[in-house]
């Protein structure tokens, strides 16, 4: 059985059209490969490979970029289970939570729109004119609450 493959090698401003050819004889196997043509050099492919170059270089860089921050990432993922996790106990266990709204606290429609524009519609309710947070949805708050009352 004889194989044939064709690529094409491009080595800085040139590009050689490779063949390579291998013959399976009787379990051996006997392998050739010819440089078939130098083809001249091509300004647009030039110009690819530089391209490709750069854009090579930037993903190594951006991938170093998020190496370096991975850790950071990690710990902050588990700060924000620990405080979820420690939010939740007192709002449930809170006087001041009312069906998951915080009776406690009143936030200024600019920090309310802004907490909804990052966490979401639902992170903040207006009562009566009266923004407030959505502990239910937002347990973390309770974690540093410094006007917690444990219901009695």
């Amino acid at each position: 059985m004889i194989g044939l493959t064709i690529y094409f090698i491009l080595m800085n401003t040139s590009m050689y059209l490779v063949v390579h050819t291998s013959e399976h004889y009787q379990n051996q196997t006997q392998t050739q490969s010819t440089i078939i043509a130098d083809i001249p050099p091509n300004a647009e492919l030039i110009e690819i490979r530089k391209t490709i170059s750069s854009i090579i270089e930037k993903l190594n860089s951006v991938d170093s970029g998020i190496a370096m921050f991975t850790p950071h990432v990690k710990t902050i993922k588990a700060l924000s289970i620990v405080l979820e996790s420690m939010g939740i106990w007192k709002c449930n266990s809170c006087r001041m939570n009312a069906n998951g709204v915080c009776i406690g606290w009143r936030l200024p429609e600019d920090l309310s729109n802004s907490l909804r524009n990052l966490l979401g519609e639902n992170a903040v309710t207006q009562q009566d004119g009266i923004y407030r947070f959505r502990i239910d949805r937002l347990p973390f708050v309770g974690a540093v609450c410094p006007i917690y009352m444990q219901r009695q």
